[in-house]
């Protein structure tokens, strides 16, 4: 499962695909965040824009940052 938070922190969905969970950050624009087990696997902005990237992109990117442990802080 992966959560989505605002740009301040509030947790407002939870979601069992990746494309659904960047569909919603997207939505929710620069700062929001998709993490994994409390961890946060994509930030919309510093990580880039879902809208722009496209949805499977952003899947892609943050299964291979899982795959390879790496995160962004």
């Amino acid at each position: 499962m992966y959560s989505i938070y605002t740009a301040r922190g509030q947790r407002i969905k939870m979601c069992r695909s990746l494309q659904e969970a960047a569909s919603h950050v997207a939505t929710l624009g620069v700062g929001a965040t998709i993490r994994r087990d409390g961890v946060t696997v994509w930030t919309e902005g510093p990580d880039g824009e879902t809208y722009a990237l496209g949805y499977e992109t952003v899947e892609r990117l943050i299964k291979d940052r899982l795959t390879h442990r790496t995160t962004i802080a």
